[in-house]
């Protein structure tokens, strides 16, 4: 996504008090990636940045530099130094390495402000493209947790579709196995629960059986 894009649908969105930014990137161009980073820093709401694969490269900065960063479990984020391509005579070549040091200490520096440390210490880690594990990033102070197994969100249509499961069994105890309106709450139920068991046991309710574990 351009820093174009992401800051429009930023933009969308001016009252939020907590932004989840969920992470799952390989990098990309570092001038967009600090434009990313800094319509989130001037966003009043707090960014939880949540890395759901991996966070790689410009997208680790990004990350590192949200109000809060969680790793999912057995996710990673990988730092390097910047690179570049470049063409022409020795002193062309010279300009661009002085240019890629200066990049790659500006991005230490949202490293060390994360996690503490220095950009020199950072360097180090970006010149040997270090990879950390999600207990790794929390260990060295670049993610704050590794984040816990959420329960289901759609725990409400679940509810839902254990009521109806029991309207329909109840129907079928009574021979009423034609209701249209049960039915059509059943396959909604179905629809909005998401599974295809759910789908069977409509069938099996409404002919008074059961559909084993």
């Amino acid at each position: 996504m351009s820093a174009k894009k992401f800051i429009s649908t930023l933009d969308a969105i001016p009252d939020a008090n907590e932004i989840q930014l969920h992470v799952n990137s390989p990098g990309g161009e570092i001038y967009e990636a600090i434009a990313i980073l800094n319509a989130l820093r001037a966003h009043p709401a707090r960014v939880v940045a949540v890395v759901e694969g991996i966070a790689a490269s410009a997208a680790s900065f990004i990350a590192s530099g949200a109000d809060e960063l969680q790793m999912a479990r057995n996710t990673e984020l990988m730092i390097h130094d910047a690179w570049g391509i470049g063409y022409g005579p020795a002193a062309t070549m010279r300009d661009l390495a002085d240019n890629l040091d200066r990049i790659s200490n500006n991005i230490a520096s949202i490293y060390a402000a994360k996690a503490g440390g220095t950009v020199e210490s950072w360097r180090d880690a970006m010149l040997a493209e270090t990879w950390y594990s999600a207990e790794d990033a929390v260990a060295a102070g670049l993610a704050d947790s590794v984040a816990s197994p959420q329960a289901p969100q759609d725990a409400p249509a679940s509810d839902q579709w254990r009521a109806v499961l029991t309207e329909a069994r109840s129907s079928a105890d009574t021979k009423d196995t034609t209701a249209p309106e049960g039915l059509d709450r059943l396959r909604v139920a179905a629809r909005k629960a998401g599974h295809a068991r759910h789908r069977h046991e409509l069938i099996a309710a409404r002919h008074g059986l059961t559909v084993g574990s």
